[in-house]
């Protein structure tokens, strides 16, 4: 049988994919409790925010976890993520895919992921 990745690659990818499901679960979390979404300086010192969402629900007084499990799943993601990308760089992981997949692949690592972060 032949180990197509290295367990590094497998636990990371497992990582990050448990932490972007926490970061979903949280960010709806933080969503219904605060339905307002905000951007520079409009929604602050007592000015109305960019958009109200009418959620048909409101979670009052639940945002703590969500705020708390958003931050911690952010930071194991980018953690996971330091260890990834340079030991994957090394041993030429991103060389053993097809021309298209390459280009994705660097696109989600390199570009995506830094700018959600």
């Amino acid at each position: 049988m032949r180990v197509r990745h290295s367990a590094l690659v497998r636990v990371t990818h497992w990582i990050t994919a448990a932490s972007f499901v926490a970061l979903v679960v949280s960010g709806i979390a933080i969503l219904l409790a605060h339905p307002r979404l905000y951007w520079g300086e409009t929604g602050a010192l007592g000015t109305p925010s960019l958009v109200d969402l009418p959620l048909p629900m409101i979670l009052t007084g639940q945002s703590g976890w969500g705020r708390y499990l958003h931050f911690l799943a952010a930071w194991i993601c980018l953690l996971t993520a330091l260890a990834y990308v340079p030991s994957s760089v090394r041993a030429g992981h991103f060389a053993k895919y097809t021309f298209a997949q390459r280009i994705t692949y660097r696109t989600v690592v390199f570009a995506l992921f830094p700018l959600m972060i």
